[in-house]
């Protein structure tokens, strides 16, 4: 009886000590940025991860890599125009590509 009180105790001592993490798994997505009247990519458009201070500014050819989860929600902010946001799902079911009207 001593001995399965004592691995009652030690199996909750360890199951308090240790943590498990809960939080979604991050991966780096590429994505693209074009005209969609030109077909031209876009440089210097803000993208960022609704809801956090994470984000990214596209290159020259429209390109960034931002690191996110399949739940996070990215918003395209295009001087002058109004912020849109779109699901990290819709941007992968498209190929990385988001097109924009300039």
């Amino acid at each position: 009886m001593k001995k399965m009180i004592l691995a009652f105790v030690a199996l909750t001592a360890i199951m308090c000590f240790t943590s498990v993490d809960a939080k979604a798994q991050t991966f780096p997505l590429k994505i693209t940025i074009i005209d969609a009247n030109t077909g031209e990519p876009v440089p210097g458009i803000s993208v960022f991860i609704q809801g956090t201070l994470t984000g990214v500014v596209t290159d020259i050819n429209g390109e960034a890599t931002i690191y996110c989860t399949m739940n996070d929600v990215l918003g395209v902010a295009i001087v002058g125009h109004q912020i849109f946001f779109i699901s990290v799902r819709q941007i992968i079911a498209n190929g990385g590509v988001i097109y924009v009207w300039l």
